[in-house]
């Protein structure tokens, strides 16, 4: 099969529910054995690829926020298609990549997500990757490894971003593409300097959007740190926890809406409280 070269544009329905929220009840079904479904979605499924690290791919024993993703993405009623090379969580305790011990398996469960990855191996791997997987949309949450594991400058995280958009272009010149922020960990907390680099670096990647975006493939940024708060949504300062999840989901389904729509979106969901959208 042929790699899929379309500019995503959505149905206006489909854009009503996710900007209003009018179809959103919760992140989550009240079971936890009951697979995520959505009572009406548009025909084409939209093919999306997560590339990140242990934030995006998750640990053994959790929903993750590409659970919570679909969900809302169902729930708005669009039907995507989460495709990548591997499916699994990563367990901490025995070290091994591999676990499949979701709280609910009922999703689409494929990703291009990997504990440890940062940006500048990832920025080799996205060709191939894109290539084999034939993603329309690519949602990239990368870099905070490269600052934390390998004291790289945010400006060679910006080069080594420039260089993902180019290789992933290679492989489909019609991908699109949105971009997470860095969120705003514990470290950076109490380290001024450490707060100052993710500060830069957000900034240089909404700089990389606004320049590459281009029509027929566009780049969007979903705002993935704005709204964490260290202390209650990431488990060990740096991981998001439930409440951590539904943020950055939220941010990435206002992403993918705004591929769709020349204006800002505005989610109801971002002013409930965290713990009506959490089972």
């Amino acid at each position: 099969m042929g790699i899929i070269s379309r500019t995503v544009r959505w149905p206006a329905a489909v854009l009503s529910a996710l900007i209003l929220g009018l179809a959103v009840t919760g992140v989550a079904p009240l079971s936890p054995a009951t697979p995520v479904q959505a009572t009406s979605q548009s025909a084409d499924p939209i093919k999306v690829m997560v590339v990140g690290d242990s934030i995006s791919q998750g640990k053994a024993g959790d929903w993750t926020w590409r659970y919570r993703f679909v969900a809302r993405m169902t729930a708005g009623g669009q039907s995507v298609a989460m495709v990548g090379p591997r499916t699994w969580l990563y367990n901490r305790q025995t070290g091994r990549q591999g676990d499949q011990h979701y709280v609910d398996r009922g999703f689409d469960r494929d990703h291009d997500a990997l504990w440890g990855q940062p940006l500048f191996v990832a920025e080799r791997t996205i060709r191939p990757d894109v290539a084999k997987a034939h993603p329309d949309v690519l949602l990239v949450l990368l870099g905070i490894n490269d600052l934390l594991m390998f004291d790289r400058t945010p400006a060679a995280i910006e080069s080594s971003l420039r260089a993902f958009v180019a290789d992933a272009r290679v492989a489909n010149p019609h991908i699109e593409l949105v971009l997470g922020t860095l969120l705003p960990t514990q470290r950076a907390r109490v380290d001024p300097s450490f707060a100052a680099c993710v500060t830069d670096y957000n900034r240089r990647l909404r700089a990389v959007a606004a320049e590459l975006d281009r029509t027929g493939s566009a780049i969007r940024v979903a705002e993935t740190g704005a709204k964490i708060v260290p202390m209650t949504d990431l488990y060990d300062g740096l991981h998001p926890n439930a409440r951590g999840e539904v943020k950055i989901a939220t941010a990435f389904v206002t992403g993918m809406a705004d591929l769709g729509s020349p204006r800002p979106i505005h989610h109801r969901d971002a002013d409930r409280p965290i713990s009506s959208l959490i089972p």
